[in-house]
């Protein structure tokens, strides 16, 4: 993604959960920030977040959706995840995972 190439992070893309936690597994180094949409093929952002969680305990989570409404949290009782409504720009994605991963 070049907008996070641009503002000086380092990005794994994955097109599911499946394929994001292989990934992640063989990363050899600490993630420091899952950023997921609610929607995704195969399994939940909940579950996504808590099996990476069990490799990558200092993981922050942040997900994009489209309806404010609902609020999620993972199984280990976290408070909810910060979230990104859509539509969003990418100066304002970018800004808000700069405050995701300062907080």
């Amino acid at each position: 993604m070049p907008v996070f190439a641009s503002a000086g992070y380092r990005v794994v893309e994955a097109s599911g959960p499946r394929e994001a936690l292989a990934m992640a597994r063989g990363f050899g180094e600490p993630i420091q920030l899952l950023l997921s949409d609610v929607i995704m093929p195969g399994s939940g952002e909940v579950a996504l977040y808590d099996e990476l969680a069990v490799d990558q305990p200092s993981c922050a989570c942040f997900t994009c959706r489209g309806t404010p409404t609902r609020r999620w949290c993972s199984a280990a009782g976290c408070p909810p995840a910060p979230y990104l409504p859509k539509p969003f720009t990418a100066h304002e994605l970018v800004r808000r995972v700069r405050e995701v991963l300062d907080h």
